[in-house]
């Protein structure tokens, strides 16, 4: 058997994975070489494989197939150039080194990508401290995450009219993806009193997030309609970490006597903390505090004991938040806002209610 072997030197290499070498060990086919074959011509074949009108469905078929068996990969920078346009959309995320250690921007990335790849358009971190460099030219749109109250960077996007969508709803005017924060609460408010809690506490994350305001501003809807009081010495805030929920529970119940006999916590992660803190004052979860949190991230049922959870579908946000980008780029009708249904995954962490514990 004889064999071929392809010895490269360290320049040809280069050259061949960085500097576009590559197409010289295969033919990289064109649109115009998709028309010959077709028996059309070069901007038929454009718009049948942009998906634009104009095109017979036959003729359209017959193109795709062409392309398909020519192994054609459409070349972005080209198009980019002629439509003065980037093909690429921009996930806006905080300037956190640990950002991607939550698994929420994670799934999110997941969602937009998928639907990206499949429209043609590439996807781009953008990160907080460095979002001036994208404006002007590395993306056509955004989709922004964490947003604050009265967010300066809104008010920038539009001065630059960059489309974006944000994820979860601000106002009413600003095109989002939201969920039903609200229903998932009194979801997991209901269940709670069903195990005959009464003292219900809440752990925020930092009030300057918009999602956090909207759980806490459900939570004390949630408690109003089964008649339950909101104690403002029941509830903490700290940062959105493990060790943030560690230390708001254990300063909590350090300075409160007769303390909840369940916590509502913003997010997974600080919940996790929230069971160490409790560990740490001697208490067990379920059996001294029940404990739910929200998001139901991938770890959520995992720690000890797994977590009753508000399950949000976040890589399915994030695929109708690039859908509504792409429509807006592309000059198709686009939905407003959409909102997604959450519910109440109940796993070990919450049981009956036990008064008997003093806490000191």
């Amino acid at each position: 058997m004889q064999v071929l072997q392809l010895v490269l030197a360290d320049n040809d290499f280069h050259e061949m994975f960085f500097e576009g070498g590559v197409t010289a060990l295969h033919k990289r086919y064109t649109v115009q070489d998709i028309a010959k074959r077709a028996g059309v011509t070069a901007a038929t074949v454009s718009m049948a494989l942009n998906n634009k009108q104009g095109v017979s469905a036959e003729t359209k078929q017959r193109i795709v197939r062409i392309a398909n068996e020519l192994g054609y990969i459409p070349n972005i920078s080209a198009r980019a150039l002629v439509q003065q346009r980037t093909y690429t959309l921009g996930l806006f995320i905080p300037s956190s080194p640990s950002a991607f250690l939550d698994s929420y921007f994670s799934n999110i990335l997941r969602g937009i990508t998928e639907v990206a790849t499949k429209a043609g358009y590439l996807v781009s971190i953008v990160y907080e401290d460095s979002v001036h460099e994208h404006l002007t030219y590395r993306v056509d749109g955004l989709i922004l995450t964490e947003l604050k109250g009265r967010d300066p960077y809104v008010d920038l996007f539009r001065k630059f009219k960059i489309p974006f969508v944000s994820m979860g709803k601000v106002n009413d005017t600003l095109p989002s993806v939201d969920i039903d924060t609200q229903g998932g609460i009194m979801q997991a408010v209901k269940y709670l009193v069903s195990l005959g809690h009464r003292k219900i506490g809440f752990i925020a994350g930092p009030p300057k997030y918009h999602y956090v305001v909207n759980r806490y501003r459900s939570f004390k809807k949630a408690l109003h309609a089964h008649g339950l009081p909101l104690e403002a010495d029941w509830m903490s805030v700290a940062p959105n970490s493990r060790a943030g929920g560690r230390q708001a529970v254990v300063r909590l119940l350090k300075r409160v006597r007769g303390a909840p006999t369940a916590f509502l916590v913003c997010t997974d992660l600080m919940t996790v903390g929230v069971i160490d803190g409790l560990k740490d004052l001697g208490l067990d979860v379920p059996h001294d505090v029940s404990v739910i949190g929200f998001d139901d991230a991938p770890y959520a049922e995992l720690v000890q004991p797994p977590l009753t959870t508000i399950r949000q579908d976040v890589y399915l946000s994030g695929k109708y938040a690039a859908r509504m980008l792409i429509d807006t780029l592309e000059g198709k009708q686009s939905t407003v806002s959409v909102t997604l249904p959450v519910r109440l995954v109940r796993r070990k962490s919450t049981s009956t209610a036990n008064d008997s514990k003093i806490y000191t």
